[in-house]
This record gives structure tokens, C-alpha cells and sequence, in this order.
């Protein structure tokens, strides 16, 4: 491989098709830099790099010692669509982001695919095991009726492993517009945040992973971590669906979830989030009727109780309703020794309507 700080820019595999076509296959291939120098600079930039292609199918690829492993960057004019890196394939030992999507101009990117991968980091700071990235599209050269610059992008199984000590992160939305993202079976360690989301990232799928406590490797307990398991910073992020992860041994926190402000995430779901720790109030119901809406997007546990004695009726509704009591009735409580404990997901309301002395709810945010 060229050396380069001799040769910036220079890598091992480029497609560069005229047209979107043909079929590109990249099979067996091991492509690794023989240049070392600690800091860097005469790493090759990219292991595969695909600026204008479509059904692409990459097989038993060894990418070492790169500042990249793979880059997609295509620009005005161009795509990088249907693409599936299968089994096999390993994107070792990356001195910057190791997979890296950021379309250019109008280009975009639709359906890739990475399926049990082996991707480990090395670079020494704020650096990424995969980043989605638009900072550089430019909206209106997008083609016509194309809503989006990054769409279809499902990392599944496999490993994004960092050893540099709790920096960047695993999987980094840094592209609101990307969307139909979905990050499912993966085990994410050694990051600042294994799963990070900016501002108005939406519409992800992020299931089934263990963030957290889970390098393999023989070194300290901080580099074998993150400080954060999964991370949404709000804004106007909305469309997350964030469930049954294990977030073993984070740090700093399992669950840092800033996407629950009014008029923020008012669609999204959390539930099932293993170490993601529990929020516990109580307050009284209110005047009878009382309406109680789920106000968050993780599931509740409400608990429905007063030390002294007191009736009480609950209805099931839904928020779009206005509380109005009109879905079926979940049950009835007559005894403080008994209290009727309700569960309500995203966008589900109660209506409790009660009589004698007014009683308490205790809710749980799971």
C-alpha cells in the first residue's frame, strides 16, 4: 500500500463506476498497510472505498491498519446503493472512523448493508466504529424525490470494539436525515458512547445489542466499557425505537436519554432496556374524572393507591382522545392494602375516576 503522507488520499479498493452499475463483487481479499508510524500519518486513507455504485456484494474482505477500512462519500451525480457486506469481513485495527457513510453535493445512499463484522479501533481520539454523517450534502442537488441523502442503512450482529479508552463512539448519527437505521445483535465496547445520537436524528431501530461492559480483550476495565451505553441528545429527534438492550457496566450512565422534551419524541418508544435504571414519583390523581397520559416514551408502571380508604375506577384510552375515558376498563380498587397497578406505554392515557379520600399515583419510568 502507498504510504500516505506521501500520497494522501490513497487506499486499496476504489469503485468508480460510470453508472451506478455494473454488479461490483469483492471477494477474498486482504488489503493492509505494512507502514506504521504511532501517529499515523502514513497510514493509507481507505481499505474499500465506493463513490458511484449499485449491488454491491462484499465476502471474506480483511481490512488492517488503515485510517479508514471503508468509506462511502459519493457526490452530485452519483450513488451507493444496494450494498451488503456479508460474513467474513473484518475492518481491524482503524486509526480514524472505521466505516464511514457522508455523501457529497447531491450524492446519497440507500440500502447498505453490514452483517457480523469484525470492526475494532485503534485511532487515539474521537474517532467512530461507524458514522453517518450529511454535513456535506447539499439538499437541493438531491435528485428529485429523493427525501433523504442516507436511507436504509442495518448494521447486524457482529462487533464494534474500541481500545483507545472510552472515546468517540460505536455507532454516531451525526446525519439527521438519515433514516430506516437500524442497529440490532451488535456487541459495542470501549467507546464514549457505544450508540450516539445528534439532534434530530429519527426513524432508528436500535434492539437487541449489548452496549456496555463487553471487550474481549485483555485490557483495563475502562478501556474494556463505555462511559455510555446508549446516548439521544434531543433536539427534535423523534421515531426511536430503543428496546431490549443490554446495557451492562457503562460508567457514567446505561440509558443518557435527552429526547423526552415537549414537542420532542412524542413518537418514540424505550422499553426493556437492561441497567437502564428507573425514575420513581408520586403525585395525587387530581379531580375526578382524572386524565394520566404516559409523559415519557419508555414504558410506566402507575400505581394507583391512598393510605386511607377510598374507590377507584380505571378506564384505558389513548392520548389522542383527550382523556376522554372512552377505551375499555382496566379494573377497580377499593382497598389501600390492594392499590390497581396500571401499565401504559407510549401514548397511552388513563382515566381515574374515584370517590372518599383522593388517592396517590406512583408512577415508575422503567
Amino acid at each position: 500500500m502507498a504510504d500516505g503522507a506521501l500520497h494522501p488520499g490513497s487506499g486499496g479498493i476504489d469503485v468508480n463506476n460510470a453508472g451506478f452499475g455494473p454488479d461490483n463483487r469483492i471477494d477474498n481479499v486482504v488489503i493492509k498497510s505494512i507502514n506504521s508510524d504511532g501517529g499515523g500519518a502514513h497510514y493509507p486513507s481507505f481499505g474499500i472505498r465506493l463513490q458511484n455504485e449499485g449491488a454491491a456484494t462484499v465476502n471474506g474482505v480483511d481490512v488492517t491498519g488503515m485510517m479508514s477500512c471503508i468509506i462511502a462519500s459519493p457526490a452530485t451525480g452519483q450513488s451507493v446503493q444496494a450494498v451488503k457486506f456479508g460474513a467474513n469481513n473484518y475492518c481491524d485495527a482503524a486509526r480514524a472512523n472505521n466505516i464511514v457513510l457522508q455523501p457529497i453535493g447531491g450524492g446519497y445512499i440507500f440500502d447498505f448493508h453490514l452483517t457480523d463484522m469484525w470492526v475494532t479501533n485503534i485511532g487515539p481520539t474521537n474517532t467512530s466504529g461507524l458514522i453517518l454523517d450529511d454535513s456535506r450534502t447539499v439538499p437541493a442537488q438531491l435528485p428529485t424525490n429523493i427525501a433523504g441523502s442516507i436511507v436504509g442503512v442495518k448494521y447486524m450482529g457482529g462487533s464494534l470494539l474500541s481500545v483507545t479508552g472510552q472515546t468517540g463512539s460505536g455507532v454516531q448519527c451525526a446525519a439527521p436525515s438519515a433514516i430506516d437505521v437500524t442497529i440490532s445483535g451488535a456487541s459495542i465496547a470501549g467507546w464514549n458512547a457505544g450508540i450516539d445520537l445528534a439532534p434530530g436524528c429519527s426513524h432508528w431501530n436500535i434492539s437487541n445489542n449489548n452496549s456496555g461492559a463487553f471487550g474481549p480483550f485483555a485490557f483495563p476495565p475502562s478501556v474494556k466499557t463505555n462511559q455510555i451505553g446508549i446516548r439521544t441528545q434531543g433536539g427534535t429527534s423523534d421515531y426511536l425505537d430503543i428496546h431490549d438492550n443490554n446495557l451492562f457496566g457503562n460508567t457514567v450512565a446505561a440509558l443518557a436519554d435527552s429526547g423526552s422534551s415537549p414537542g420532542s419524541g412524542t413518537h418514540s418508544v424505550f422499553h426493556h432496556n437492561m441497567n437502564a435504571g428507573q425514575s420513581i414519583s408520586s403525585t395525587a390523581v387530581g379531580a375526578s374524572p382524572a386524565a394520566i397520559c404516559a409523559t415519557s416514551h419508555r414504558d410506566e408502571t402507575h400505581s394507583i393507591k391512598q393510605s386511607a380508604s377510598f374507590n377507584a375506577a380505571v378506564t384505558l384510552t389513548n392520548a389522542a382522545s383527550g382523556g376522554a375515558g372512552s377505551g375499555p376498563a382496566f379494573g377497580m380498587v377499593t382497598s389501600a392494602a390492594a392499590p390497581l397497578t396500571v401499565p401504559l406505554s407510549a401514548n397511552e392515557c388513563m382515566v381515574v375516576t374515584w370517590s372518599g379520600t383522593e388517592p396517590n399515583d406512583v408512577k415508575t419510568i422503567h
